[in-house]
């Protein structure tokens, strides 16, 4: 079972062999080519796993890291990995860097391996070394990239301050319990109290540390966009994993996300930027998410098929929805305005998809469930389609893209929302094993 690894080597292997092709050939097309394939090569790789239906461990080298291989961790990798190949495309028809270049290839190849490796990781130590290299090694290139923003001494403070708090529960229950419980989940009640802490300050902190000024700035550049949602992504699955170390983590969780929702939902409503508020729904969205897990973690097993499709829906659409604001209000243009519309409503669970599906199963389970926890399912339902009301205002702003005949989007743009666009579907196929 060790090629199962194989996925993270293409990835990491294949970031090396981009950013050394990039340095031979400054222009052209051939490191966009070569990170397509080797996103190719690890999606590919990833599709016989999905039917695998019994689980698997498997150890890194030295058997420091380990991995699991089951259908649903094999799942969420490939959806990822389909997000990451558009966004690959995407980047090579970016206007800047026409052709590509290798480092903006081997960036987004070597984010995308980390957010995978957290994805797969079987044990806590595993997922925390690899969430919290995503989010460092995000962090470490919007310094790098952003251009027109200011970074200040609390942007550092709020970034750090989590990978203090989770290097401090682990030497805490080093101290206290050993690190070989957390193998088995099996930890001391302050460290699920670390745990829950860093969980809140990692998926929520970090959005606020970087909005308003900074997180426009991250979208509006591909490369630092991509890695935004991969490094999200990496962060919703550590949450999902997470809640099964204490009842007290799954209950910090639902209720911060909840405060997070509302807080998010009122910036949206006075956002006067079309992209600010793109963003804004895209945190309310992941506080949602957020949610909805803190409640499956309260019901029966049959509940995690709907969070699966839940998740995968919220991060295609959320990117959709970004890219396109941002298309939208750089460019114009029916294309744009079209798969905005589209992107949006999967986004808030209103159109036939994944997400839609995902969100009938989960809440009638709930609803099977009965007492406080349907009670408490009406947060995530309520802020999940709030946005729609947030968005009547901008009607115009749609209605003239519609209606205008803007730039023309080109063939890059086009296969970017196209891949995207189908993604909001496939989970419903190999969700089904």
């Amino acid at each position: 079972m060790a090629m199962f690894l194989y996925p993270l080597w293409i990835l990491f292997i294949g970031a090396l062999a981009v950013l050394l092709a990039g340095s031979n050939t400054k222009r052209g097309l051939f490191p966009s080519l070569l990170s397509f394939f080797v996103i190719t090569s690890s999606t590919l790789v990833l599709i016989p796993y999905v039917f695998f239906g019994r689980p698997r461990a498997v150890a890194g080298p030295g058997g420091l890291f380990l991995f699991t291989l089951e259908p649903l961790s094999t799942g969420f990798a490939l959806c990822l990995s389909i997000i990451g190949a558009g966004h690959i495309i995407q980047l090579a028809g970016w206007g800047p860097l026409k052709g590509g270049n290798g480092k903006e290839g081997a960036s987004a190849l070597f984010g995308l391996g980390l957010a995978m490796g957290t994805v797969f990781s079987s044990d806590l130590l595993t997922m925390a070394f690899f969430a919290e290299a995503a989010c460092l090694f995000f962090f470490m290139m919007v310094k790098k990239r952003s251009q027109g923003v200011c970074f200040s001494v609390v942007h550092d403070v709020f970034f750090f301050l989590p990978t203090a708090v989770i290097a401090f529960m682990l030497i805490f229950q080093g101290m206290t319990g050993g690190l070989d419980q957390l193998h088995t989940g099996n930890m001391h009640e302050l460290s699920c109290l670390f745990l829950g802490v860093y969980i809140l300050l990692r998926l929520f902190l970090l959005p606020f540390s970087f909005f308003p000024d900074a997180m426009a700035g991250v979208f509006g550049e591909p490369l630092l966009a991509g890695l935004a949602v991969f490094t999200l992504f990496a962060s919703v699955i550590m949450t999902v994993r997470a809640l099964s170390a204490g009842p007290g983590v799954a209950f910090a969780v639902f209720m911060i996300s909840s405060m997070v929702a509302g807080i998010y939902s009122v910036m949206a409503y006075r956002q006067r930027d079309f992209t600010r508020l793109a963003c804004c729904i895209f945190i309310v969205e992941t506080a949602c998410i957020a949610g909805a897990a803190g409640l499956h973690s309260l019901m029966s097993a049959s509940a995690g098929r709907g969070l699966f499709l839940m998740i995968c829906n919220h991060f295609t659409a959320a990117t959709g929805t970004v890219f396109t604001a941002v298309m939208m209000q750089r460019n114009g243009g029916r294309v744009p305005s079209v798969f905005f519309i589209v992107f949006m409503l999967a986004l808030v669970g209103l159109l036939p998809c994944a997400g839609l599906a995902g969100k009938i199963l989960l809440y009638r389970e709930a609803l099977r469930e009965g007492g406080n926890v349907a009670a408490a399912a009406l947060v995530p339902a309520f802020f999940s389609v709030l946005p729609v009301l947030f968005f009547v205002r901008w009607f115009g702003t749609v209605k003239k893209g519609l209606t205008a005949a803007g730039a023309r989007v080109d063939a890059a743009q086009a296969v970017f929302l196209a891949i995207l666009a189908a993604n909001l579907y496939l989970p419903l196929l190999y969700s089904m094993k």
